[in-house]
Parts: structure tokens; sequence; C-alpha cells
């Protein structure tokens, strides 16, 4: 991270900046650039991926890639992108501050495990809707199982939240 850190410490000393105000304020741009670099890229996926997928879910004869690529699925998988890259891209930012790294590691970890959470519960809502469709199953008792599957993964996902919290493998 020391090449990006050059240019941006050389320019704000241009400014007569002292050397802390020089250390946090590139920081600072630092973690701007990952948020800005995490934003772009979910816009990227939901404005060029996502249609694609759509469309190509929609050429074929088959009509469950249509509704497992619908709107709620495919924003729920764009919801995944911003956690990962944070957790990938802080330790560049953060990597002579572990206690600092740690903590928004550990809330990237929890805000990545929300929104799996929430992927799931799109699937699973998405599964009932073409089971639903379907003339065989139309009649069977899913939706119970679907909310036990839910429950579970609810369940799962606290653990792994509570675990994160206090520092102890799940």
């Amino acid at each position: 991270m020391e090449e990006l850190n050059g240019p941006i410490a050389d320019w704000l000393a241009g400014f007569g900046w002292s050397k802390d105000q020089i250390d946090w304020t590139t920081r600072i741009i630092l973690l701007a650039g990952v948020i800005l670099l995490s934003w772009l890229a979910a816009k990227l996926f939901r404005s060029a991926v996502i249609p694609m997928l759509q469309r190509l879910s929609q050429r074929t004869k088959a009509t469950w890639d249509d509704q497992l690529f619908n709107d709620r699925m495919m924003r729920a998988m764009a919801r995944l992108i911003p956690p990962i890259l944070w957790y990938l891209l802080l330790g560049a930012v953060l990597y002579d501050l572990p206690l600092l790294l740690t903590f928004f590691r550990k809330v990237c970890l929890i805000y990545l495990i929300v929104t799996v959470l929430m992927l799931v519960n799109a699937f699973l809502d998405t599964l009932h809707e073409i089971s639903t469709q379907h003339e065989t199953l139309r009649n069977r008792p899913l939706k119970g199982i679907y909310q036990m599957v839910k429950l579970l993964a609810f369940c799962v996902g606290a653990i792994l939240i509570v675990s994160i919290l206090i520092g102890r493998d799940a």
C-alpha cells in the first residue's frame, strides 16, 4: 500500500500539512477509495451483470431459471460484493493498525453473514415459488420445510455472529 501512500502524501505535503495530518488524511482517502470501489463494483453488477444473466435465463425453455435469476435473488447477490471487497482491501489500508483492522474485519464478517442469510432467504422463497408451480409438488406441504431450513440457517448465522463477537471459532 506504500505505493499509494506516497503520491497522496506528497500531494498533501504540498499544502503544508504535518506528518500526522498527512498519515490520517491518506488513510481516510484510501478508505474512501475502498468504499467507492465496492460501491462501483456493486453498481456494475446491478447494471451490467444482472441484466445479462436475466436475458440469458429468459432465452432458455426452462422457467425455473427465470425465477432463480429474479430481481430479489440478484439484489441479494449484489449485497455480497461490498463486505467481501471491504474484508479483502481493508488489510491494505489498515496494515499498521492491527486492532482497528481486526475490529473492521469482524464488522465485515458480520455484515457478510447477514447478507448471506438474506440470500438464503431469497433463495428459499424462490424455491418455494418454483415448487408451487410444479404440478407434482403443488399439493405437498413444502412451506414448512422451507421455513424450517430458514430457521436453521438463521440459527447457524446467529451462532456465527456470536462467535465472531466473542472471538471464538464456531
